[in-house]
């Protein structure tokens, strides 16, 4: 497990690196980020998934998070972003998420912005739901 851990890391990593996930695949979660459906939820992680290449172009980490308001899908952003910002998820965590609440294919889904998780804080979009890892570009 730890092994395919850091393969998949590095593989990410390169990704990045080497312009494998181009900027315009990057603002996808841009596209369906709403400034006026923002929302805060706390709550614990129930599950946490690493997709390589889906169907939104990015290699990325969801959440399935349990709070009080529902259960949420948390779109977070590529992987290699999260973790080269000291952040990994794991079930059980407990997380504040901040960012555009919509449904897509019925099922609840938050665009995060900013995930908080024991007092570091995780910036993933501006205001406007543009990507922090794609901006420059």
């Amino acid at each position: 497990m730890q092994r395919s851990l850091r393969i998949l890391s590095l593989a990410l990593f390169a990704a990045l690196a080497f312009g494998w996930v181009p900027a315009a695949q990057a603002q996808a979660g841009h596209r369906l980020y709403q400034p006026s459906t923002v929302t805060t939820v706390q709550g614990t992680v129930k599950e946490v998934k690493t997709f390589v290449g889906g169907s939104h172009g990015l290699n990325g980490t969801v959440l399935k998070l349990k709070s009080a308001a529902g259960t949420f899908e948390v779109r977070l952003g590529p992987c290699a972003y999260v973790m080269g910002h000291g952040f990994m998820f794991v079930k059980g965590d407990r997380i504040e998420v901040t960012g555009s609440k919509l449904t897509l294919r019925g099922h609840a889904v938050i665009i995060a912005r900013e995930v908080k998780k024991g007092g570091k804080t995780l910036t993933l979009r501006d205001e406007q739901g543009r990507p922090a890892w794609s901006q420059g570009r």
